[in-house]
C-alpha cells in the first residue's frame, strides 16, 4: 500500500467517524428531551449528558478551526521560505509530523465526550429500570 493510500484511507475513516457520530449527538440531544419535566427540567445525568453533547459539537467545529489555522499559518511560513529560496513558491510541501497533533487530540476529546454523554444518559434509563 502506498503512503498516499493510507492517508487517503486514514482521512476516510476519521471523516466517517465524524459524520456517523455528529448523527448519534444529534439523537443524543433528542433523547434526553424525552427526560424533560412539564417545567422543563432536567435530570442531573440529563443536564450532564447535555453539556457533554453540546461540548461535543463545540469542539467538533474547534478541531476543523484548529486544523485550518495551523496548515494555514505553516503554509504561509513555508512559501515565504521558498519564495526567498527559489523565488517561487512552487513545488512540494512536507508538513512536520505534529502539525496536527492538537487536531488528533480534539478528534478524541470530541468522541469521549459524546461517549460520556450517552453513558450519562444510560445512567438516567438504568435509574429507572
Amino acid at each position: 500500500m502506498k503512503n498516499r493510500e493510507v492517508w487517503d484511507s486514514y482521512d476516510y475513516y476519521t471523516s466517517e467517524i465524524t459524520k456517523h457520530a455528529r448523527y448519534v449527538g444529534f439523537s443524543g440531544i433528542g433523547i434526553c428531551w424525552f427526560f424533560r419535566s412539564p417545567e422543563l427540567l432536567f435530570p442531573r445525568s440529563i443536564l450532564g449528558a447535555l453539556i457533554c453533547l453540546v461540548l461535543f459539537f463545540l469542539l467538533d467545529l474547534m478541531q476543523y478551526y484548529v486544523a485550518a489555522i495551523r496548515l494555514r499559518l505553516w503554509m504561509h511560513g513555508e512559501e515565504e521560505k521558498r519564495e526567498c529560496e527559489s523565488g517561487s513558491i512552487e513545488g512540494d510541501y512536507w508538513p512536520p509530523k505534529d502539525l496536527d497533533r492538537p487536531v488528533f487530540i480534539l478528534f478524541h476529546c470530541k468522541l469521549c465526550s459524546l461517549i460520556v454523554g450517552f453513558a450519562l444518559i444510560c445512567t438516567e434509563i438504568i435509574k429507572r429500570m
